[in-house]
């Protein structure tokens, strides 16, 4: 491993005899030889511990690997799969009942929004879909089923006072993998300036953050609607940019559309 095992003789081409011994020829073919090796030998054990090191390297990292937590880009979900979570049947303010759209329920939702239809589509650019009870029927049952499916979850509001129907809510676009939904919501004009639709959003906050487990809410409304951008503002959501004419509304205007954002239950109150 070190070099060549120097031989008991003496050195090729050295003669040696009784009579004549040449020492010093000897000598310095011997010292020459073994500084060879030794320097061989040297050489050898550097080569060795350098292998050492490396090796104690490569454990230590090793272990530093296995002991290291995994790296996550966003922090796990309570479930893996959505369709598993436990919702709640209703959320109950103190007049106001929260619940997913059930077979039956177009008939109420078309006549809430055939009877304002001239006031509803300032904002709502949607409701020419639903000229009669049959397409408005068709709606509600494929909200119901999204929400079973924990594909979306827009909800029926009502009056618990009175059983009437004022409005809809809920979370569209909803993105598991990064904790985030869309919010939309309206309230029937006949009901508005009761603080009705700040209880209704107020409850859907806590299904959110709560039972969905969502880290960001994202809600935009048309910039000429104040009164939907001052709810949002009350409840804790941040004016995040606005969209120059992005939009055209129920009666063809081009239309700008703010932008607003929420972060977490603590952001919000609950």
């Amino acid at each position: 491993m070190f070099g060549p095992v120097l031989k008991e003789a003496a050195p090729e081409g050295l003669q040696l005899d009784s009579r004549v011994c040449c020492c010093d020829a000897f000598m310095r073919a011997c010292v020459r030889t073994s500084d060879e090796l030794g320097l061989r030998a040297r050489q050898g054990e550097l080569a060795a511990a350098r292998l050492t090191r490396r090796g104690k390297l490569a454990r230590q990292t090793k272990a530093a690997r296995l002991s290291d937590p995994p790296v996550q880009d966003l922090p796990a979900v309570k479930c893996t799969d959505p369709i598993l979570l436990d919702l709640p049947d209703a959320l109950e303010g103190p007049r106001v009942r929260v619940r997913p759209y059930q077979p039956g329920d177009g008939s109420a939702f078309f006549r809430a929004i055939d009877a304002h239809r001239e006031a509803l589509s300032t904002w709502l650019g949607w409701l020419e879909q639903y000229p009669s009870v049959e397409p408005a029927e068709a709606y509600v049952r494929r909200q119901a089923a999204s929400w079973l499916l924990r594909e979306s979850f827009v909800a029926s509001l009502w009056l618990k006072e009175s059983g009437e129907y004022i409005g809809g809510a809920g979370f569209h676009l909803v993105d598991w993998r990064r904790r985030r939904v869309e919010l939309g919501f309206y309230l029937v004009p006949s009901f508005e300036g009761r603080g009705l639709a700040h209880e209704a959003v107020s409850l859907l906050l806590g299904l959110a953050f709560d039972h969905l487990d969502m880290r960001r809410v994202e809600a935009q409304c048309d910039a000429e609607n104040s009164r939907s951008a001052r709810l949002l503002q009350r409840l804790g959501f941040i004016l995040e940019g606005r969209r120059r004419q992005d939009t055209i509304d129920g009666q063809g205007r081009f239309r700008d559309t703010l932008l607003f954002g929420l972060l977490t239950s603590v952001e919000a109150g609950h």
